[in-house]
């Protein structure tokens, strides 16, 4: 298992976020416009700081390297549900790092007390749907048609996890 911890998302990780914004894995399987916006990363950070229904993440090693980004968003606590999304920038790559970031997340989202918690599967992320898979995450079903990326919709695969 990769030593990974969870850090709030913040401007001192702006600059490792941005350069994994434009790896074409990225590109592929996430709804990050592309090319990104010089300042995608920082709109991010904003984003996330400001937003009380979503927390944003960086994935860090022990070390301090930036891993990659995790998050929770659409909390609702009333309805004790929300999304989980995870992106490992590509040196962190088949190391078990997003395995290990999705664990963190789901916990995270226990703790708040969340019962429903969802994951939206770009269609043919085989990788991503492993790890899904490790972290306990069923498919429930295809979302069709669900994101418009370069004039193209792609479909995602909804997993879920109930606790």
């Amino acid at each position: 298992m990769a030593d990974v911890r969870l850090e709030p998302l913040a401007e001192q990780h702006g600059a490792a976020l941005q350069a994994m914004l434009v790896d074409p894995l990225i590109a592929e399987f996430t709804p990050i416009p592309q090319p990104p916006a010089p300042d995608q990363a920082a709109r991010m950070v904003a984003a996330y700081a400001e937003a009380p229904d979503r927390e944003g993440y960086a994935a860090v090693g022990d070390d301090g390297e930036f891993l990659g980004f995790g998050m929770l968003g659409g909390i609702d606590v009333t309805a004790a549900e929300c999304m989980l999304g995870y992106m490992t920038a590509p040196a962190a790559r088949g190391r078990g790092v997003a395995t290990e970031v999705l664990r963190l997340l789901t916990e995270r989202a226990l703790q708040l007390g969340m019962v429903r918690l969802e994951l939206r599967i770009s269609a043919g992320n085989v990788a991503s749907e492993k790890v899904a898979m490790r972290n306990g995450y069923q498919q429930e079903g295809v979302l069709r048609s669900l994101h418009l990326r370069d004039g193209i919709r792609g479909d995602a695969t909804l997993w879920s996890r109930i606790s």
